[in-house]
């Protein structure tokens, strides 16, 4: 959503404007001080009072100006855990925004509702989002964040009454329109959280077996063949993860780093290490032209101990060339794991912390990502790990049963 950049394209404002309470509102949040809470609450309520003529002239300059307020406040509460005060602002979004624009914010407030538990409201909201959208992509992104939320929850029945809606909705593409690549994409989706399901009730075969059927049907998203074979090693299935992260032909450095892993968990260590220097090679050998996954680099330079802390230097030095919106949850992950290996704990918690309160604010998740703490369980020492479990959705991966 863009509306939260609005007021930082705003260079001068005029002492006592709209603008300048909204900026400073934005400021005070960014310094975690309650009053800009209570500032943007006021400025919202007063133009919410004002007749929406008033708000809708000069190109909707009142408007723009409330939304983008609504959003702010409704990312703070997020993060702040007080979910149904963050909903009830982005409903009140819906009103004033324009009709056309209003799915956006039922997406966000469905991933807010179901940030803290499984709420119906908010799987329901997503349910309705996905059945109105016509654009097949679209459509299935939309099921997609449904199932990653279900399994997130252990929501197995809503899980498998999705994956049946993919196979009619697959079925309804190939017979109705004849549009054989529509059908072909809504079948791999769905033999991929088929598959995901066979994992998470360990029938690792039956997995294996529906990931081959969603491959053939088309490529898969690099990150679902990542999530899969860590989901392997979890069950301590390497050499099948070893087979799985091979067929990917495209993500050279993130292959070369994720078999390492996984040798290095078959006990080879020096080729897991002739493989990670590899990766190292590839970013030193790059042109500046070329995209390379920095993750793929960071976490190859920690695996291999280096002195020179290549990989925590890439990250400082990039978030340093960033404003602090535009850092990612993941550099902040990447970063509190690099000084957590120091034994650096205060920049490793605050790290963790600005990492978690990224993903809470823009409604993704509610933890970090359970394959993060694999390789912490991997890098960081064993007698600091328990200090830094809670961050992480360690109880969510799907090495759980599910029942």
């Amino acid at each position: 959503m863009n509306d939260s950049t609005r007021a930082q394209r705003i260079v001068t404002p005029a002492k006592g404007s709209w603008e300048e309470k909204l900026i400073e509102g934005r400021e005070l949040l960014a310094k975690q001080e309650d009053s800009g809470r209570a500032l943007l609450q006021d400025l919202i309520e007063r133009l919410f009072q004002m007749p929406e003529t008033m708000r809708l002239a000069g190109n909707q300059r009142l408007n723009t100006i409330l939304l983008a307020a609504l959003l702010l406040l409704a990312r703070n509460l997020a993060h702040r855990d007080q979910i149904d005060e963050a909903a009830a602002l982005l409903e009140r979004a819906e009103t004033v925004e324009r009709p056309e624009r209003r799915t956006r914010w039922r997406f966000y407030r469905a991933r807010v509702l179901l940030l803290n538990e499984p709420r119906d409201e908010g799987f329901e909201l997503l349910q309705a989002l996905a059945a109105s959208e016509a654009n097949v992509k679209k459509r299935l992104e939309l099921w997609e964040t449904y199932l990653n939320r279900a399994f997130y929850w252990h929501q197995l029945d809503r899980i498998e009454q999705t994956i049946v809606e993919l196979e009619r909705a697959a079925n309804r593409a190939s017979a109705t329109s004849g549009d054989e690549t529509e059908a072909r994409l809504l079948q791999s989706v769905r033999a991929y959280f088929q598959a995901r399901v066979c994992l998470a009730q360990d029938r690792i075969e039956e997995a294996q077996h529906w990931m081959d059927y969603a491959l053939a049907q088309q490529s898969l998203p690099f990150n679902y063949i990542y999530d899969f074979v860590l989901e392997l090693t979890v069950r301590g299935e390497y050499t099948k993860a070893l087979k799985w992260v091979q067929r990917d032909q495209e993500n050279i450095e993130f292959v070369k780093f994720l078999s390492g892993y996984i040798h290095f968990h078959l006990g080879d260590r020096s080729e897991a290490e002739r493989l990670w220097r590899q990766v190292i090679r590839i970013f030193l050998d790059a042109d500046e032209s070329e995209e390379i996954d920095p993750a793929a680099i960071v976490l190859s330079d920690y695996y291999l101990g280096s002195k020179e802390r290549l990989g925590l230097s890439i990250l400082l030095q990039s978030m340093q060339e960033k404003e602090k919106e535009e850092i990612t949850s993941r550099e902040f992950l990447l970063t509190g794991l690099g000084w957590a290996m120091l034994g650096e704990k205060l920049s490793a918690h605050s790290n963790f912390k600005l990492a978690l309160m990224r993903l809470k604010f823009l409604g993704i998740s509610p933890k970090l990502e359970w394959h993060w703490w694999l390789f912490c369980k991997d890098l960081i020492p064993a007698a600091d790990l328990p200090e830094y479990e809670g961050y992480f959705a360690i109880s969510s991966t799907s090495s759980g049963s599910m029942s």
